[in-house]
């Protein structure tokens, strides 16, 4: 029996990071994006295990920090509506208040969330977080 490849999606500004989950976690199939905009068109099309996020996206073209919170009101409304699938959210992000501020969207809901600094630098992180209920 052939079980599918656990499917991630990772939203971070920082190609090396990502680059490092993918080495990291071979067994998954893992899509991202390095800016917002990409992040609604990716979760639009795809169903996901597991959304790995960060909350400082860079500068946008206007000069303005970019932020996340968009995207994690768009998945809270996403999951409130049913759809998406049963997704868990992991926050990978080095700022505490944002980091609060995402995890803050999911409280008392379904959504199984949990924030591991450096997760990139795990190896088969995606296995055991979505593997241990």
């Amino acid at each position: 029996m052939t079980t599918a490849p656990i499917k991630i999606l990772i939203i971070d500004d920082d190609q090396d990071r990502i680059d490092q989950f993918i080495q990291n976690n071979p067994n998954c199939q893992i899509d991202y994006s390095l800016y917002l905009e990409g992040a609604f068109d990716r979760f639009d099309t795809s169903t996901y295990d597991l959304i790995c996020l960060d909350h400082d996206l860079g500068i946008s073209y206007e000069n303005i920090p970019m932020d996340i919170i968009p995207f994690v009101k768009y998945l809270r409304q996403a999951h409130d509506d049913g759809r998406g699938g049963n997704f868990k959210i992991l926050v990978h992000s080095a700022n505490p208040v944002g980091s609060a501020n995402i995890l803050s969207y999911f409280s008392r809901t379904s959504v199984i969330c949990d924030k591991i600094h450096f997760a990139w630098r795990i190896p088969n992180l995606f296995d055991t977080l979505i593997n241990r209920d």
